[in-house]
């Protein structure tokens, strides 16, 4: 019988199974399925994210990541892994339990009613909008924790960020840097080889030269968006990306 312990590798052979009883789907988190996953002999839950075997340098690169990072509270928390022929997993905490930032912000949106009598302010639950006004130090924070730990997320976006009992948590690594290695540099050039367009940097959307300076345009990205429900003379397109409308955005702002 294998127990899962934290700290742990597990490397499973054809007929070994973890006892994690799958509880329910949560997503995709960039390279890998994520589902709430339950430990049959203790009961504690986790968030599992497996991952495809061809995949496997950003399950290597998340792994190493997420155990060089000391623990902070703005940071999700790998508890163990596995390795398989098949496919390789985080088992990561906590199980976030408003999902992501954009799943919470879309959330909001669909609470607010077209009224023209009560303001948006006063339409938002309450709990949520004093979610949202602590994130902001809290990512701010937690970005800067990051960087100073010489890690470069690379992907900062509201599907990169959990909501959990109303902390908001960094989360996704797989293809971040770590410049903490002599072989790494903070600042790269040419094609990403993973992002998100409408959050990226202009330096990002032009594969120019780019460093850390790219999550924080990143997070701004974020801090407009959590905005764009808070308050609404601030309407954004769907489709619009930031780094590419920057005249329009210092006018709107």
């Amino acid at each position: 019988i294998i127990v899962i312990e934290e700290g742990r590798d597990y490397y499973l052979g054809p007929h070994d199974k973890l006892p994690l009883r799958p509880v329910r789907h949560l997503g995709y988190g960039g390279s890998g399925l994520v589902e709430e996953v339950e430990d049959t002999h203790t009961g504690a839950v986790y968030a599992r994210k497996t991952i495809k075997f061809n995949e496997q340098h950003t399950f290597r690169n998340e792994k190493s990541i997420l155990r060089s990072l000391p623990r902070h509270r703005h940071i999700v928390r790998m508890f163990a892994t596995s390795a398989s022929k098949r496919d390789f997993s985080l088992i990561i905490e906590p199980v976030a339990d408003e999902g992501d930032l954009g799943g919470f912000l879309d959330h909001i949106r669909d609470e607010i009613e077209d009224s023209e009598v009560i303001s948006r302010r006063q339409r938002i639950d309450q709990r949520k909008l004093e979610v949202l006004q602590r994130a902001f130090g809290c990512l701010t924070g937690g970005l800067a924790f990051i960087h100073r730990s010489k890690i470069r997320h690379k992907d900062v976006n509201p599907q990169k960020i959990l909501v959990d009992r109303g902390m908001v948590l960094y989360t996704d690594f797989g293809y971040s840097l770590d410049s903490s290695k002599s072989s790494n540099s903070s600042t790269t050039a040419g094609k990403p080889q993973f992002w998100t367009r409408r959050y990226s940097a202009p330096e990002v959307l032009n594969h120019e030269r780019r460093n850390s300076l790219s999550d924080v345009f990143s997070l701004g990205c974020v801090y407009i968006d959590m905005l764009s429900v808070m308050y609404p003379k601030l309407v954004l397109s769907q489709g619009l990306c930031f780094g590419e409308e920057l005249d329009s955005l210092h006018a709107l702002l």
